[in-house]
């Protein structure tokens, strides 16, 4: 059974964000970007089930800054082939992305295609849930653990208050990982630059989204500064008055003005 495991490489959000000067895009800071965390979910959990004998990985990353370290890392970790499809995805929303891929993957049969289940490029819905919808075949997202079975596999989805929901998803099909039976694997610093040298990258046909896209990115904005916290002192009293205070400044319901 072939496992194909779609990555995206995105802005390192550890540090401060600042929006290029087109307003479209996430200024590039010198370490690039990185393989999305819940894409590093999805990867862990095909690699579990390569090492069961349940399939065999193959990986698929859109062409970005980083994604060719992304494949070597892939690769090292276990991965059989790793994919690279061209084109300047950079401004392009999930569904224009997942309609590309949609019509590439009809060359790379696979049995099962995951992804991470969210990302921060999710402004027009979740890109599994759409490659999905392309491709005509089931989608559970939030899936934390997957097993395969013949024509079947049997998921884990993740719900509210720590309640999980099994599923049983017939084959092929699409799922977005929240999760891994196991943590993602360590990968050593001189096992990734021994692949960045050797990793056999395999670029697919160029394509680009064809029919009019449902929504367009227009302009990102920064957030607005956050206001100082306030503390509030004293007795009981003392801080029952600076509280109402606040809320007649911050005109919070007519009962802060009749609240003596």
């Amino acid at each position: 059974m072939r496992i194909l495991v779609l990555l995206q490489a995105v802005p390192d959000l550890t540090g401060d964000l600042q929006v290029a000067p087109d307003g479209l895009s996430l200024a590039e800071r010198g370490g690039g970007r990185v393989l999305n965390e819940f894409d590093e979910w999805a990867l862990e959990e095909a690699l579990q089930l390569q090492a069961a004998g349940e399939g065999e990985v193959h990986v698929l990353v859109p062409q970005a800054n980083g994604a060719r370290d992304i494949l070597a890392a892939a690769w090292a970790k276990g991965a059989r082939r790793v994919f690279l499809l061209p084109g300047s995805w950079d401004g392009v929303g999930n569904w224009g992305l997942a309609r590309a891929v949609a019509w590439v993957v009809q060359d790379l049969p696979s049995e099962l295609i995951l992804t991470g289940m969210q990302s921060p490029k999710d402004a027009d819905a979740g890109l599994g849930m759409l490659l999905a919808g392309f491709l005509r075949r089931p989608h559970v997202n939030g899936v934390r653990r997957v097993s395969l079975a013949e024509e079947t596999a049997v998921v884990e989805k993740e719900l509210a208050q720590g309640m999980v929901a099994r599923f049983a998803v017939r084959l092929p099909a699409v799922l977005g990982l929240i999760g891994a039976r196991t943590a993602p694997r360590y990968l050593p610093l001189h096992r990734l630059r021994q692949a960045a040298q050797t990793v056999p990258v395999e670029e697919l046909p160029a394509v680009t989204p064809s029919g009019p896209l449902p929504c367009t990115l227009r302009r990102l904005l920064a957030p607005p500064p956050a206001r100082p916290t306030t503390f509030l002192r004293g007795d009981p009293s003392q801080v029952a008055d600076q509280l109402l205070a606040v809320l007649r400044e911050q005109h919070v319901g007519r009962w802060a003005q009749d609240a003596r």
